[in-house]
């Protein structure tokens, strides 16, 4: 029996059940809702669930767009508002490849927590990564999130899902001597100093890019790191400041390294005389033979090359990044120190990625105060 005012429920000539009802919307006007379903049952439970959320002041719609509809709208008119060029790229990478292939043609207001969990099995299942996982369900949360607040929708239901855990796995990383030489093995090469501010500092590809002459105090001896450039689409060169502000950061520079750029910037002057014309004037510490800046990609090439010729063990370019945290912990530096000098945005990330050079100062001071105590005994 329903109540005095809770709506009627009638069989459509098409042979669906209709519910009609008055909903009062969050501003107190009264609004006729039409509802269809396949049994009367559904209709039935459907409006009183519209009536219970109306009762709480949320908003009731009848959005008929698809799931892969609305993610197109979300990535043209609203993610571009809250996030950098470069991660939009990989969001539309991440919709267009994995989640509307999946659960693109779902009604929208018709998506269920069901739905996406099946999805995300499914990537899992196919032999999918548990990061990759995490990130499909973290792009549709983000867009879902969007909804909710634009009272598109009640619930995000992204949220609701459960996604494998990414097991962190440890990098590769050279020894000392590994790093010795590789740099001994293209001394003679311009791209030398490109390796030897990698092993030395542990910056990011897009950090070593973006350095200016101008991020270079050779009077007080200091690098600042204050920019990172990328390429967007391989075809325009993009350049911002760090995502946090832990990436901006300075180090010291010691005198062999200040001579080290000092013969490097020589060796382009003399490059920029020799072309003429042909150079591109700009600022940027490392560019390509004519001046241009170096594309990201030019360097990750370069090192596997190296690699092949020097005939050491096979580690990717972000490992030198790896091999320089490494060896700092190795040489005692304190964690604070590490996360900082690599634009960590707190320890707790230097910690969850370094724990194998950690353990291994933990055994080592362990059989130190075992020593000791052995030894005052």
């Amino acid at each position: 029996m329903r109540a005095r005012g809770e709506g009627s429920i009638s069989k459509h000539k098409d042979g669906r059940w209709m519910a009609r009802f008055y909903i009062t919307c969050p501003d107190g006007t009264k609004k006729r809702q039409h509802i269809y379903r396949k049994t009367k049952n559904e209709a039935l439970a459907a409006m009183r669930e519209e009536l219970r959320l109306a009762a709480f002041g949320s908003p009731v719609v009848h959005d008929g767009r698809k799931v892969g509809e609305y993610l197109d709208y979300w990535l043209q008119h609203i993610a571009p508002n809250k996030i950098r060029k470069s991660t939009l790229i990989g969001y539309e990478a991440t919709v267009r490849n994995h989640i509307k292939p999946a659960i693109g043609n779902k009604t929208l207001v018709g998506l269920s927590p069901e739905d996406v969990q099946i999805m995300i099995n499914r990537h899992m299942k196919n032999g999918g990564s548990a990061r990759l996982a995490q990130i499909i369900r973290n792009v549709l949360s983000a867009a879902l999130h969007a909804a909710v607040n634009r009272q598109i929708l009640h619930r995000n239901v992204a949220r609701l899902v459960d996604v494998p855990q990414d097991v962190h796995k440890e990098r590769g990383f050279w020894s000392p001597e590994e790093c010795g030489k590789f740099l001994e093995h293209i001394k003679k090469h311009p791209f030398y100093p490109i390796f030897e501010m990698y092993f030395t500092f542990g910056m990011r590809r897009g950090e070593l890019c973006g350095l200016e002459w101008r991020d270079i105090d050779f009077d007080g001896q200091m690098l600042h790191i204050v920019r990172t450039s990328q390429y967007i689409g391989n075809k325009t060169m993009h350049t911002k400041e760090p995502k946090t502000k832990s990436g901006i950061r300075d180090f010291s520079l010691s005198t062999s390294a200040c001579n080290l750029l000092r013969d490097y910037q020589t060796w382009q002057n003399e490059q920029k005389d020799k072309l003429g014309d042909r150079w591109t004037e700009n600022d940027r510490l490392f560019t390509t033979w004519d001046g241009k800046p170096i594309h990201p990609d030019t360097i990750t090439d370069w090192f596997g090359k190296f690699i092949k010729r020097s005939g050491l063990p096979h580690v990717t370019l972000h490992s030198l990044r790896h091999t320089n945290a490494t060896l700092m912990i190795a040489e005692g530096t304190d964690i604070c120190t590490v996360s900082r000098r690599l634009g960590h945005a707190n320890t707790s990330i230097t910690l969850n990625i370094y724990s194998h050079a950690l353990r291994s100062k933990d055994t080592e001071a362990a059989d130190k105060l075992e020593s000791a105590l052995s030894f005052a005994g």
